[in-house]
């Protein structure tokens, strides 16, 4: 196998990754990754993401004031408010949960900060359920890979009409 095709295709997986866990395991499948390697590239961007975005948000955070400032901020946005109620719903599990699909791991390790969870919990719980999304999808993307590439799918549509 070329290294640089490689390498190409690992980086793009990892890129999807970053931000939520639902792409790029699908894309895993049909770039010809095995299920090892497809675990240690989504685990690896959702991680990465994770700790540079628990490290480094409160002197982000700063900077987006700085360059932003506003005299009328409100606090407690609609959308903030919204976290907090299903925060208060379902807890630190249930945010975890939908961290790697809806949610986003950075936004979700930035308020799970500020609500008082600990980095390592938060790290922890990440790798947990990014595992456990990334495993679904990649099945999933194997199974609908297999059906369009097998021609399946063409005859059920053909059949259906």
């Amino acid at each position: 196998m070329d290294y640089d095709i490689y390498i190409l295709k690992a980086l793009t997986i990892m890129f999807f990754s970053t931000w939520k866990t639902y792409v790029g395991p699908g894309l895993s499948y049909a770039c010809g990754f095995s299920y090892i390697e497809m675990l240690v590239f989504n685990l690896g961007a959702a991680l990465t993401s994770t700790v540079f975005f628990l490290r480094y948000s409160r002197d982000i955070g700063k900077r987006l004031n700085r360059l932003f400032p506003g005299k009328n901020r409100k606090r407690f946005s609609p959308r903030y408010r919204k976290f907090i109620r299903f925060w208060n719903k379902y807890g630190l599990y249930g945010t975890m949960f939908l961290t790697p699909v809806l949610i986003g791991i950075p936004v979700s390790a930035f308020f799970s900060v500020r609500f008082g969870t600990r980095k390592i919990k938060i790290i922890y719980m990440v790798t947990i359920f990014v595992v456990l999304w990334s495993t679904i999808f990649y099945y999933l993307g194997m199974l609908g890979y297999d059906l369009v590439s097998d021609g399946v799918l063409k005859r059920i549509i053909v059949s259906l009409n």
